[in-house]
């Protein structure tokens, strides 16, 4: 028989659980290793962008930001030309 608090963790002096609400719908085309990544916070969105400034890259290419929901929703592609 399990314990009804077998999977409750403590911090400080009080306890917590994790578990999870929803899968995430995304599909990444990179490891987040090798991504710059920045989240909004509660829960908002999640911005990633292939590091450009470390990585290979081609001279014509320009570094694409991806917008994604906390739920892992593609909402949009960006192209930035800063780093030309």
């Amino acid at each position: 028989m399990d314990f009804c608090t077998a999977n409750w963790y403590p911090l400080g002096d009080v306890y917590y659980r994790k578990f999870d609400l929803y899968q995430m719908e995304w599909n990444i085309k990179e490891e987040f290793k090798d991504c710059l990544v920045a989240v909004g916070p509660y829960g908002g969105p999640i911005a990633l962008m292939k590091n450009y400034l470390t990585k290979e890259r081609a001279s014509s290419s320009r570094p694409v930001l991806e917008i994604y929901s906390a739920s892992g929703v593609l909402l949009s592609t960006l192209t930035v030309s800063m780093f030309s």
